[in-house]
């Protein structure tokens, strides 16, 4: 029992750093588009080539899915 509490902290620990870290880059990237702004550097009449070809974040992490390298099949 000890050991599953012991995970729990730590799992919560880790999402709490990852929530921090994602807060921390999320004001970093508003901070940019402040300055981008403020130098005239941003047309937001048209979509940028980067909105159209964003993909969604990969998880990294306890839960994250994982790919068999050897048959291609992914395990949840």
């Amino acid at each position: 029992m000890t050991a599953y509490l012991n995970v729990l902290v730590t799992q919560t620990q880790l999402l709490r750093a990852q929530d921090g870290e994602a807060r921390v880059r999320a004001e970093r990237l508003a901070v940019y588009a402040t300055f981008s702004a403020a130098l005239g550097g941003i047309d937001s009449s048209t979509d940028s080539p980067a909105d159209t070809q964003m993909k969604p974040a990969k998880h990294i992490g306890p839960f994250a899915e994982h790919k068999d390298a050897s048959t291609g099949d992914r395990s949840d």
